[in-house]
Order: structure tokens, then C-alpha cells, then sequence
């Protein structure tokens, strides 16, 4: 008998939605008609449990960084928050795509291309798994050294360099070239591929404006402000230098 309780449904197909996410890593051809493509009724599930695993992992990792890194990034983190921005980054980053794609085929007539934007949902769910990465080495590096373009060491910028590395081959594989095959069917390959750039680069910039205003909602102000002032004045609140009550309310005050 299949279970009625929708969270017991959601986890009895999780198991189906990697194996759907792990084809289309392997093949993440784009239909140039949505009723052709079995697994578009899912993207929506596949998006949710991708994002849920992308979470407990998060969660999971939490626990290991503070031996790797200054401070503990993942704690001062608002999960819920975290993983809501993220979807508004998916979203909005596949509406670009498809906003601009639509654009550059309404030379050829009028026409929806609704499956252009559930590449971006489908391409979204595996990249933001290396944006997630690069966010929380932002959240250590600007505690620490408050410059958020500043590496804290030779360890973060191997991983930094090696997730933008990942999220930008990503970017080519799940969306770049696949649209570029789509844009095909109207233009020849010489003018498609670098239109389907111009479509991926244009989409792409959007997300950093979104996430600049909703970064104060993302982050716990106070954990922050406590492992700032820990990290950069222990020695002298140790000495009595400074009131550690005082910094912390002092910095909260900087957010406002």
C-alpha cells in the first residue's frame, strides 16, 4: 500500500530523483518540445531533494570545518534562509535564461520554450552545490580578514579556485551547450554557441545583485559578531583590554 503521508511519498522518491539528477549530469540534452522530455514532470522534486541533501550536507561538513578553518562559517549560517536564496538564485537565474533565449528565437516566431527554463531549474540543482561552497569560504573570509576577494590562506584558495572551476564547467556542460544545440535549430552552430554564452553569461549576472540584498537575512548577526570579535580581539578581552559584551553589541550595531 503507498503511503498517503506526503513526506513519506517525498522520501520514498528520493531515491528515483538522484537517479534522474545523475542522468541528466550525464546527458543534460535540452527537448526542443517540453512533452518530449519524460522527466520534466519531475523537476520540481528533483529541485527539492537535490536542495534537502545540499542542506544535510552542509550541516554535516559544519561539523568538520572548524579544524580546517578560522572560524566556523556554517554556524553563523541561517539554513532555512540559506536554502531559500538559493532557490530565489534558481529561479531568477532561470527566467534570465529563459527570458533572454526567447529573444534571440523570436526572430523566428513566437513561441514559449518553457523547457529553456527547466534546464536552468534542472542545471541550478547541481550547481548549487559548488555556490554553496564558494558562499560559506566568503562567510570565513570576511570575518576574518574582511575582504571577501582576500584568500585567509593557501588552503582556501585551492578550494575556491577548484569550486568556481567546478561551477563554471558546470555552467558549460548542464547550460551552455545544450542551449546552443537548441539554438541550432534556428541559427547554424558558428552563431549559436556564442549566443548561448551571451544568454548563460547575462543570466549568471542577475544572481550576485539578488544575493547582495538578502545576505543580512542569511546570517545569524549575532554568531557573526561573536566569532569576529573572538577571532580578532581574544588576546586583548583575555587581558581585559576590551568588554566582549560591548564589541559584540558594537558590531551588531554595524548590520543595522
Amino acid at each position: 500500500m503507498v503511503s498517503k503521508d506526503p513526506i513519506h511519498r517525498f522520501l520514498a522518491s528520493v531515491p528515483e530523483s538522484y537517479k534522474r539528477l545523475v542522468r541528466f549530469f550525464r546527458n543534460p540534452y535540452l527537448h526542443l518540445e517540453s512533452s518530449n522530455d519524460p522527466d520534466l514532470e519531475y523537476v520540481l522534486l528533483d529541485y527539492i531533494a537535490a536542495l534537502a541533501a545540499l542542506g544535510a550536507a552542509i550541516a554535516t561538513i559544519g561539523t568538520f570545518l572548524p579544524g580546517y578553518l578560522e572560524i566556523d562559517p556554517v554556524s553563523i549560517l541561517r539554513m532555512d534562509m540559506f536554502l531559500v536564496l538559493l532557490t530565489v538564485n534558481t529561479v531568477s537565474f532561470s527566467i534570465c535564461l529563459w527570458l533572454a533565449s526567447a529573444v534571440i528565437l523570436a526572430v523566428s516566431g513566437l513561441k514559449l520554450h518553457g523547457a529553456i527554463f527547466y534546464q536552468g531549474i534542472k542545471a541550478y540543482a547541481l550547481l548549487n552545490i559548488p555556490v554553496a561552497i564558494v558562499f560559506i569560504i566568503a562567510l570565513n573570509r570576511i570575518v576574518v580578514i574582511g575582504d571577501v576577494t582576500e584568500p585567509t590562506g593557501n588552503g582556501d584558495l585551492v578550494f575556491a579556485t577548484m569550486a568556481v572551476f567546478c561551477a563554471f564547467a558546470l555552467s558549460i556542460w548542464l547550460v551552455a551547450i545544450p542551449i546552443g544545440k537548441y539554438l541550432r535549430s534556428k541559427y547554424r552552430a558558428a552563431i549559436a554557441y556564442p549566443l548561448a554564452l551571451v544568454v548563460l553569461v547575462i543570466s549568471v549576472s542577475v544572481n550576485p545583485a539578488i544575493a547582495s540584498g538578502y545576505f543580512s537575512n542569511v546570517i545569524d548577526k549575532r554568531a557573526v559578531c561573536e566569532q569576529y570579535v573572538s577571532f580578532r580581539h581574544g588576546t586583548e578581552i583575555q587581558e581585559g583590554m576590551y568588554n566582549k559584551d560591548c564589541l559584540i553589541g558594537q558590531c551588531i550595531a554595524a548590520f543595522e
